[in-house]
């Protein structure tokens, strides 16, 4: 087994727990301060674009270590039994325990989780992970130009126009959630390893991270006071920019990958605790996003029953406009990642018999050879 890099995988946990920070503002009762005037307002959509690097961060590592990571069939069906899993025994449970009472037009969903778009992230990653021995073979053929001039392309197509103009040019599909971005952020972490580059456009700290990530409630508060005082309207939609491929989100994700990238020689990121909670982060996003599960979490219509959480989950309404609501935060979406993990190393022991057999390998490899061999067919003609 490869040695996992302390530094990227503090970086998972970083990027999930700002992911879980975004559903909670997106799906608690806290969704409630984005319809507050003045300071609340601002301090949700302040709060919100620090959590816009999860996703993108998440897909750039895989880009980053795409040389490393070989296309594996195996991999794929340990992928999906974790998925079916997840999405199954989670209501299964719920339902046993009396909390939720799950309408029978959910149960398609709940047992075809990845075409039927249970976890969305799931469906396009994926797509992604069966292309990307393809876009790694493309990759390693094109020259360091013709791999930069792909990126500004994409980079303008997929973010600048829709930046700027607060609208696609009707190439995105479903946006920040479309299968190109993903593969736009996948060649892109591809071509900061591959071709050594250390640079940004501005330099990759601290200092400048949280300046391009303020940025976004600036303009927000300019454009709000400018419909104010001369009632022109600048940004029809007003959530245009809080997306993963906003050009701001980008500028963040890239700065914030740079900095762990650039992270050398400190022991503690090398630590065993930091690389086994780094593993988890995948299943932790199965956990706590499972559909009906972060209804109970947060709060919905299936938050009833004799063991049903207090109305509004685990964020009532009274806390969100309390000072000490970011702390409360923070403190609950660092224990909602521990417990999920935890559930995790359960289910991994469980599972270890199954995914460690021979005769899954034995299938797994026979899969990958008739494969190779119908590829070659087709392409010999």
């Amino acid at each position: 087994m490869k040695a996992r890099s302390g530094n990227f995988e503090l970086l998972r946990i970083v990027a999930m727990l700002a992911i879980i920070l975004i559903h909670l503002l997106g799906k608690s009762a806290a969704q409630q301060l984005a319809d507050m005037q003045g300071i609340m307002e601002y301090l949700y959509w302040t709060y919100f674009s620090f959590c816009l690097i999860g996703v993108n961060c998440f897909i750039m590592i895989s880009g980053y270590f795409y040389i490393e990571n070989k296309f594996k069939i195996k991999k794929l069906f340990i992928l999906i039994i974790q998925v079916f899993f997840y999405s199954v025994a989670i209501v299964a449970l719920l339902l046993l325990t009396g909390i939720i009472t799950e309408p029978v037009s959910r149960w398609r969903d709940i047992l075809l989780p990845i075409t039927h778009n249970e976890y969305w992230f799931i469906s396009v990653y994926i797509a992604l992970y069966l292309l990307s021995p393809f876009i790694g073979e493309m990759m390693d053929k094109i020259s360091r130009q013709d791999h930069f001039t792909i990126l500004f392309i994409l980079t303008i197509l997929y973010s600048v126009i829709p930046t700027v103009f607060f609208r696609p040019v009707g190439l995105e599909g479903n946006g920040s959630a479309s299968l190109m971005w993903f593969i736009y952020l996948y060649m892109l972490g591809a071509y900061i390893r591959k071709h050594k580059t250390g640079h940004t456009l501005i330099s990759a700290n601290w200092k400048n991270y949280i300046i391009v990530t303020l940025l976004l409630p600036f303009f927000e508060f300019i454009w709000d006071m400018i419909h104010r005082w001369f009632g022109i309207i600048i940004k029809p939609d007003p959530e245009a920019w809080y997306i993963n491929n906003s050009l701001f989100a980008l500028l963040a994700s890239v700065l914030l990958f740079m900095i762990f990238a650039n992270i050398k020689n400190i022991h503690i990121i090398n630590s065993p605790v930091i690389l086994w909670f780094g593993r988890m982060a995948f299943a932790v996003y199965l956990i706590h996003n499972n559909r009906t599960l972060s209804r109970v979490i947060w709060g919905g219509e299936y938050a009833a029953g004799k063991l049903a959480v207090p109305e509004g989950g685990v964020v009532p309404e009274w806390i969100i406009t309390k000072w000490y609501f970011p702390f409360y935060a923070i403190v609950l979406i660092i224990v909602i990642y521990a417990l999920c993990s935890a559930i995790e190393f359960l289910r991994s022991l469980a599972f270890k018999p199954l995914e460690q057999s021979a005769i899954l390998e034995k299938i797994c490899v026979h899969l990958e050879n008739s494969f190779n061999k119908m590829r070659k067919r087709v392409i010999s003609g």
